[in-house]
């Protein structure tokens, strides 16, 4: 094997991705941080995204920048251009996703502060997109959203690729 697991849980039923997220945030973790991908996302970078990662977490945090952040999304989408630029003093460049619940948290390709998430607590146990839904909007209203990455263009890093299709494709 490459590595050890230290502890696991198996749910005998299909609980959905709200039970697993649940268990692995609630249950499992004991890490300052948790990097979340779902099974159909590969990684696509070279980039030390997990270096850019604490750097953009720890000086956002360390100086109280507003809004604080749950975590970075390290997935793709075009929707993140239109937002502001800031530099960490080593030179890693971030955007902080405003405009709506939408961005808050995302099941696959995300760190995640794990301290925040206890404050969030749990997703509901519901199947499909509700219990996700419910969830941002909850992490939106305490105040908390999600960073993306970008270099010092403006180019989007782009960490992890989704390869599988959205459940709705599948219908």
């Amino acid at each position: 094997p490459y590595f050890q697991v230290d502890k696991y849980a198996i749910h005998k039923d299909s609980g959905g991705i709200a039970l697993g997220l649940n268990t692995l945030f609630f249950g499992l973790c004991s890490t300052p941080y948790v990097l979340s991908i779902e099974d159909d996302w590969k990684l696509n970078t070279t980039d030390p995204i997990i270096s850019r990662c604490l750097d953009v977490i720890s000086y956002h945090t360390a100086n109280q920048l507003q809004p604080p952040l749950i975590g970075i999304y390290l997935g793709h989408s075009a929707y993140f251009e239109n937002f502001p630029d800031k530099v960490t003093p080593s030179g890693n460049h971030y955007r902080v996703i405003e405009g709506g619940s939408g961005w808050c948290f995302a099941n696959g390709a995300t760190f995640l502060i794990t301290n925040v998430l206890w404050k969030v607590g749990p997703q509901i146990l519901t199947q499909g997109d509700l219990a996700e839904q419910d969830y941002k909007e909850r992490i939106y209203s305490m105040g908390f959203r999600m960073a993306v990455l970008v270099t010092d263009n403006g180019e989007f890093i782009r960490g992890f690729e989704h390869v599988g299709e959205h459940i709705q494709e599948q219908f």
